[in-house]
């Protein structure tokens, strides 16, 4: 018997089956690979910036460059066994492997990361505990659900029974999605607030604002498709094929606000203003550093300016600053 006369003779599953499957899975794994790009970009762009960043930041970094590299791999490992090892396997097919496990795990850190950066640096920068603590127990919940769903999945296996994990997954992804959509909101709400004169401030607030609210909307947007999707049909995989890109979202918003601290540019000419704004570290919060500074509501708005001097009368006025001591307005490290 002819390989070919082998295949004819085994049983074929239908395509609607293989479509509800294998093919949400598919488009998933290809959004999601390119999400991985950019995250990939973006730790490499930190790494270029802050080489020498303290030690939990950079251990957080590294968790997520893990944490993203298995969940990649897990998705591979499921596409295979779908579409090669098991192909045209029913039985195979109506269940759900031990890479589902893997998926959950890899998603519950990042989402658990993203969460607990994101309402760390609010606490850092508004100092408001009763507006932190009810945004840590959404979170929180987001959690539990994240662990039930868990437990769920591999007491449940087979694709009919998903419909007994509806409440565990609604419990998740609702309170996921509204952590999202609640931490983007404080956080937009406190930028706001600020308030300053200077133009690179603004620009650079303004940056921040975007930042927090288009990250807040796509991972709280994909949460919400993966939910809708699995209700209305629980036994595909087209709410997994969303899922697989929340865990990557969520590290792109981690390295986004990462990177976004720090932002330098330069107006005037060779003799005024060379003006340095915006050095955000982690543990103050949105802070904008530098000699002259304002504070407003909890955030401190710093402006300095580096003046070159060229002419001889400038440089003979530089040394009478520099000779006056300690009572000049005018730091020595002012001058260049």
């Amino acid at each position: 018997m002819s390989a070919s006369d082998a295949i004819e003779m085994v049983p074929k599953v239908p395509n609607s089956i293989t479509n509800a499957v294998i093919g949400p899975l598919l488009i998933g794994s290809y959004v999601n690979c390119i999400l991985w790009g950019l995250v990939l970009s973006q730790i490499w762009a930190y790494f270029s910036r802050f080489p020498g960043e303290r030690g939990w930041i950079r251990i957080l970094v590294f968790v997520i460059m893990f944490i993203d590299a298995l969940a990649i791999c897990d998705e591979c490992a499921t596409l295979y066994l779908y579409g090669v090892t098991h192909w045209n396997d029913p039985s195979y097919l109506s269940k759900q492997g031990p890479t589902y496990t893997v998926y959950v795990v890899t998603q519950c850190i990042g989402v658990v990361s993203m969460h607990g950066f994101l309402i760390t640096r609010y606490h850092i920068l508004s100092k408001r505990w009763y507006i932190t603590l009810p945004l840590a127990m959404v979170a929180a919940l987001s959690f539990i659900g994240q662990i039930l769903l868990m437990w769920a999945i591999n007491v449940f296996t087979t694709l009919e029974e998903r419909i007994k994990l509806t409440t565990y997954a609604y419990l998740y992804l609702a309170s996921s999605a509204a952590a999202d959509v609640l931490i983007a909101t404080a956080l937009s709400l406190e930028l706001l607030r600020v308030k300053t004169s200077f133009r690179k401030t603004r620009s650079i607030v303004q940056r921040l604002l975007n930042a927090s609210i288009t990250t807040g909307a796509v991972t709280a947007s994909f949460a919400i498709l993966s939910l809708v999707t699995f209700i209305a049909r629980p036994t595909t995989n087209i709410a997994v094929g969303f899922g697989f890109c929340i865990g990557r979202m969520c590290s792109l918003t981690v390295m986004l606000n990462l990177n976004l601290r720090k932002h330098e540019g330069r107006i005037g000419s060779t003799n005024v203003a060379n003006t340095t704004v915006n050095s955000i570290p982690l543990d103050t919060g949105f802070r904008f550093t530098s000699h002259g500074q304002s504070q407003t509501n909890g955030i401190t708005v710093h402006q300095q300016s580096v003046v070159h001097v060229e002419s001889t009368k400038a440089r003979s006025d530089r040394d009478m600053y520099d000779d006056r001591g300690s009572d000049s307005k005018v730091p020595r490290d002012t001058f260049v």
